[in-house]
């Protein structure tokens, strides 16, 4: 089938995009390694770790961008779910980073009638700007998983979506019913979210980044083996989801079970506010620059966005559930029929 309008603009605005992205991650990487006299500026306690973590965060999205977009042109369906999958993702970034941006005090200067428009401005912008790329999320959403655009994905299998597995099927009518290896689109996205993930687990690792468990904030050796075992735990159950293991789905709702009572345990058991300032100075600590721009800009406190984060955690746990729960039946086909 000819390749509609709406996925070539599509298929074009990824690639420039994810061009645009991977430029930004080598930009970092030459401003440290390449330009001594730019290195020397910094602020103490920047090290090329830190620089190169930075970097993979553009890095690898401008890579997978790109890798998308080169298969959108090519009609291939593995690149309609990876661009679905990175609009979740797109989602999630520009909804919060907007809200962030239109909520966190920026600095003004000693002018407060020019100097506070500027800030207004910049801060409208920015907001506007994360927005703006989480509706570009959106309507990938809505237009990859429309049945017409399906369609045009023929040369591979299609993964039916969560509507179509969910209706009950007519009696009669066999070739209404997906196929046994159907995939719900949910599963699918939940799937390929933890496998994502699995990316940044050794990043962590190598910063020292400090991990929650329930009331304590785990940091050293500990950390490293704690964030070890969730990158085992996702890179698992990510492929069983994937060729729709029942053990996988019943190891997924533990996950994520386990990870709504930890956020929620460690912010709202007694003493939350005690472990989201410790976690604060850690987090400092892994950056010391941060520290000296918050002591030299406005003082900004930062609880309320950790507690925003927290929402934001315990949301991203049930709604997979929610998926998890009601999408049995894909499951059942697979392993022992349920009852």
């Amino acid at each position: 089938m000819k390749r509609s309008i709406a996925v070539t603009l599509s298929a074009i605005l990824s690639l420039l995009g994810s061009v645009l992205t991977l430029g930004v991650g080598l930009l970092l990487i030459l401003i440290f390694f390449i330009l001594p006299t730019t290195r020397a500026k910094l602020p103490p306690g920047t090290s090329g770790l830190i620089f190169v973590a930075a970097a993979m965060v553009y890095i690898l999205p401008g890579i997978w961008g790109l890798a998308s977009s080169i298969g959108l042109f090519l009609l291939k369906n593995w690149a309609r779910i990876s661009t679905i999958v990175f609009s979740v993702v797109l989602i999630l970034m520009g909804s919060i980073a907007g809200i962030v941006m239109l909520l966190i005090p920026l600095p003004a200067g000693t002018n407060q009638g020019s100097d506070q428009s500027v800030v207004t401005f910049v801060r409208w912008g920015m907001g506007g700007f994360w927005f703006c790329l989480a509706g570009i999320g959106a309507w990938w959403l809505i237009l990859f998983t429309r049945a017409k655009v399906k369609a045009q994905f023929v040369n591979a299998p299609t993964n039916y979506s969560v509507e179509a597995l969910s209706q009950k099927p007519i009696p009669g009518t066999a070739g209404n019913q997906p196929p046994a290896n159907g995939r719900p689109l949910s599963i699918t996205i939940i799937a390929w979210l933890l496998l994502i993930s699995c990316i940044f687990f050794p990043i962590n690792i190598l910063m020292h980044t400090p991990a929650m468990f329930f009331t304590m904030l785990i940091t050293g050796y500990g950390a490293a083996l704690y964030l070890a075992l969730y990158t085992i735990a996702n890179l698992s159950i990510g492929i069983g989801l994937l060729r729709l293991k029942p053990v996988a789905r019943i190891a997924c709702i533990v996950y994520y079970v386990f990870a709504f009572l930890n956020i929620g345990v460690f912010y709202f058991a007694p003493g939350g506010h005690d472990r989201i300032l410790t976690m604060v100075n850690a987090s400092q600590a892994m950056f010391p620059w941060t520290k000296q721009m918050q002591q030299a800009g406005p003082q900004i406190d930062l609880i309320p966005f950790m507690r925003f984060g927290m929402v934001i955690g315990l949301i991203g746990a049930l709604v997979p559930l929610y998926f998890l729960i009601t999408r049995k039946e894909a499951f059942a086909a697979k392993g022992t029929p349920s009852t």
